[in-house]
């Protein structure tokens, strides 16, 4: 009985130490037609503290706005010229989300180049 109180209490606070975000900033990785892969490392050891790397998938739809440095749009095609530089972005989502426990949902409202 004990263990089970003690591991519910540990999953609250593990619940609890997660928290959601609407803008992230991280290295440009992958682009695809639909996707986008960015590091998002410091959103989540915000949340864990640990020393992995970790890398969030971002899906685009088609109301999703890609900006350049000077916040002038650019196409899917333009972006994929920037993965070879590292190049920052910041992504904005469609709503807040907590990408520890909702990673495969990331959804992008924004995507500007920012390095």
């Amino acid at each position: 009985m004990k263990r089970r109180i003690f591991l519910l209490l540990f999953l609250l606070v593990l619940i609890s130490c997660s928290s959601k975000v609407e803008t992230f900033t991280g290295v440009l990785l992958e682009v695809d037609e639909n996707l986008l892969v960015v590091s998002c490392t410091d959103v989540i050891k915000g949340s864990y503290g640990d020393a992995w790397a970790y890398d969030c998938p971002v899906n685009l739809t088609n109301t999703t706005i890609i900006l350049n440095e000077n916040e002038e749009e650019i196409e899917i095609n333009e972006l994929k010229k920037h993965i070879e530089y590292y190049t920052k972005v910041e992504v904005t989502l469609v709503s807040k989300t907590d990408i520890v426990e909702n990673i495969n949902e990331i959804t992008a409202k924004i995507i500007k180049i920012i390095d």
